[in-house]
């Protein structure tokens, strides 16, 4: 239909056994790509995608609102602490924060990488694609990208400083437990893995040559 969202999301509330379609864009957004959804809690969610789109519920998904953003980039990953505090990070060096449910999203300011990649014109600070983000707590966070890239901020993301780069392959997805010890993977079967807050990392092997694209941890020593 011409007046179908192209993008969408499921949602169950039964275990799985049965999923109903949740349309999040409506009307001149129809035909924008949502990339990916997070919730805080059973009501509060948002879902985000390309030229800046990020959607808010309060209902648990009944009803969506566009928010404002101060970008056009596309967005790629997102985390919440509460429903008044999350981050939302993408292409073209996005990052941003919100403490007041998404009413008003700041930009966070990432410093240029100092890595060798960065030296050699491959790496720049217009030009991070952010992946994913992951944060311990309000003030410590992660976000991982293309090419290898990893930054982190100390001050719930208004500013963020680049690590040194580990691997070159693109990384997809972080999971910090606490502001010490967290992972990261990506392109090539790569996992990387820390227990200084990223200030060093050790490549743990895998097994694999694929890409891997998602972290998902029970406590600290069970993961997939």
């Amino acid at each position: 239909k011409r007046d179908e969202s192209i993008s969408y999301l499921l949602k169950t509330t039964n275990g799985g056994e049965s999923w109903t379609r949740v349309d999040v864009t409506k009307g001149e957004d129809v035909n924008l790509k949502l990339a990916g959804a997070r919730f805080a809690d059973s009501d509060h969610g948002w879902a985000f995608g390309e030229a800046g789109a990020l959607f808010a519920t309060t209902d648990g998904g009944d009803s969506w609102t566009r928010q404002s953003v101060p970008t056009r980039h596309l967005l790629l990953g997102a985390t919440f602490l509460d429903a008044q505090t999350g981050w939302v990070i993408g292409a073209g060096s996005t990052a941003l924060y919100t403490t007041d449910g998404g009413a008003t999203w700041h930009t966070g300011v990432i410093a240029a990488p100092t890595s060798q990649a960065s030296a050699r014109g491959s790496v720049s600070e217009t030009a991070l694609r952010l992946n994913a983000v992951s944060f311990a707590d309000a003030r410590h966070g992660w976000a991982v990208g293309a090419g290898g890239a990893l930054v982190a901020t100390k001050d719930g993301g208004r500013t963020w400083h680049a690590l040194a780069a580990v691997t070159e392959s693109d990384l997809f997805d972080v999971k910090f437990f606490d502001e010490r010890e967290g992972w990261a993977v990506g392109g090539d079967g790569v996992a990387i893995h820390t227990t200084d807050g990223g200030a060093t990392w050790l490549v743990e092997p895998t097994g694999t040559p694929h890409a891997l694209e998602r972290l998902s941890f029970v406590g600290r020593t069970h993961g997939w």
